[in-house]
């Protein structure tokens, strides 16, 4: 019995992740390593840090734009000109680039709406975090408590036994010397 409590205990401390942190000296330090050290929150909190930069590609949209395009390559034409002379279409060799800047001015508010959009993403996304880690926290807690508490039932079996142990060794002691009854001994 007292080997399922202790292998009951190792196993809940094990499954959360802070087998270290059971053993730290008070219940916050075991639930900040839990929490800070849990794959789950950690992968909340970066899904967070996503959904952040997507707030910063969406307020992009007020800000001015600088595209280049470059095109080279070659080209085989065959229009009316080409057409009169029967196998001599033209082959042709094109390079071309631009350069454009713009800046935008009003489109409807899209932008705007963008932008309070992945911003309700990003609220959405902290709070998700924030749930998640006080899952995880009441977790630790509760196992933490789990162990302390069978600590204590570990203690009390152990001052059980050894009260029992005791009296064993007197009755016994009494059944040898002929003052108790074997019956006592027996039971």
């Amino acid at each position: 019995m007292k080997e399922k409590i202790i292998v009951l205990a190792v196993s809940v401390i094990c499954q959360l992740g802070f087998a270290g942190a059971a053993y730290s000296a008070t219940l916050s330090e075991a639930v900040d390593q839990t929490i800070k050290s849990n794959p789950d929150v950690l992968i909340d909190a970066n899904r967070k840090l996503s959904v952040d930069e997507a707030v910063k590609g969406a307020k992009g949209g007020y800000y001015p734009k600088v595209n280049l395009n470059l095109g080279y390559g070659r080209e085989w034409s065959e229009n009316t000109t080409t057409r009169n002379r029967p196998g001599q279409d033209d082959t042709l060799t094109r390079a071309e680039s631009g350069l454009t800047l713009s800046q935008m001015l009003y489109d409807g508010f899209a932008t705007k709406s963008e932008v309070d959009r992945q911003q309700a993403r990003l609220s959405s996304a902290a709070r998700k975090v924030m749930g998640t880690s006080e899952q995880i926290g009441l977790k630790a807690v509760e196992a933490y408590l789990d162990v302390l508490r069978y600590s204590e039932l570990l203690a009390l079996a152990q001052a059980n036994l050894e009260t029992h142990d005791k009296t064993y060794a007197q009755i016994k002691l009494r059944s040898q010397g002929g003052i108790g009854r074997k019956a006592d001994f027996d039971q």
